[in-house]
């Protein structure tokens, strides 16, 4: 079974643009939720996901600038854009992540991936802090979302339908605990994340179980 990473970004956060190129510990945060993809076990491809539109430039190309693929669609019909990549970069399985989870949990991503192939699941979450969250899903389950949903709240958010239908098996894991806040939506997220990241990181990716 082949599984890709799809990274979801956007320049245009209502309350924190550009947030994804903006700096920790010299870094770009995208960057670091590349870095930390790139720790996931039993994956083919990563690709970035953002919206076709003119302002996603320094996402291109800081994307570049990393050798990564990436990949531009629909700015609101973001479960379009995922389905839109599969085309482009097939494979039998999505981990869906989010450029503003630069903490997120690599550790159970990787425990998420493989017990979700190995017993055949559609979809699977990993839960472990704020900000922690990945997400599997069957390629084959983006696909009917993509044709069954039709509410803004589902296409928005990519997996809702898939994880509100009984037709699916699901899965989902909760790992280890923190008290932090580790997403990113607000200016005092990132200035908590900016000082978080210029105490702990050391030039490889923080680990959080420590």
């Amino acid at each position: 079974m082949s599984v890709n990473i799809f990274i979801q970004d956007r320049m245009g956060s209502s309350r924190l643009p550009g947030k994804s190129i903006m700096p920790l510990a010299g870094r770009p945060m995208l960057g670091h939720v590349l870095d930390r993809a790139s720790q996931v076990e039993g994956i083919e491809k990563v690709v970035v996901l953002m919206p076709d539109k003119g302002e996603s430039g320094p996402i291109v190309d800081l994307c570049i600038s990393e050798e990564v693929e990436f990949f531009m669609g629909s700015e609101k019909d973001v479960l379009g854009r995922f389905v839109k990549a599969l085309e482009v970069f097939p494979c039998d399985y999505v981990v869906r992540l989010t450029a503003d989870n630069p903490l997120f949990d690599f550790r159970s991503c990787s425990k998420l991936v493989d017990f979700v192939i190995t017993h055949d699941i559609d979809y699977g979450q990993a839960v472990s802090y704020s900000g922690s969250r990945s997400e599997i899903v069957a390629a084959y389950a983006l696909r009917c979302a993509d044709r069954m949903a039709n509410n803004d709240y589902e296409r928005e958010h990519v997996t809702p339908f898939v994880i509100n239908s009984s037709k699916y098996h699901r899965y989902f894991l909760e790992g280890y605990k923190r008290e932090e806040n580790f997403s990113v939506d607000t200016k005092e997220d990132y200035d908590f994340m900016k000082k978080y990241y210029e105490k702990n990181y050391k030039g490889v990716p923080i680990e959080i179980y420590s």
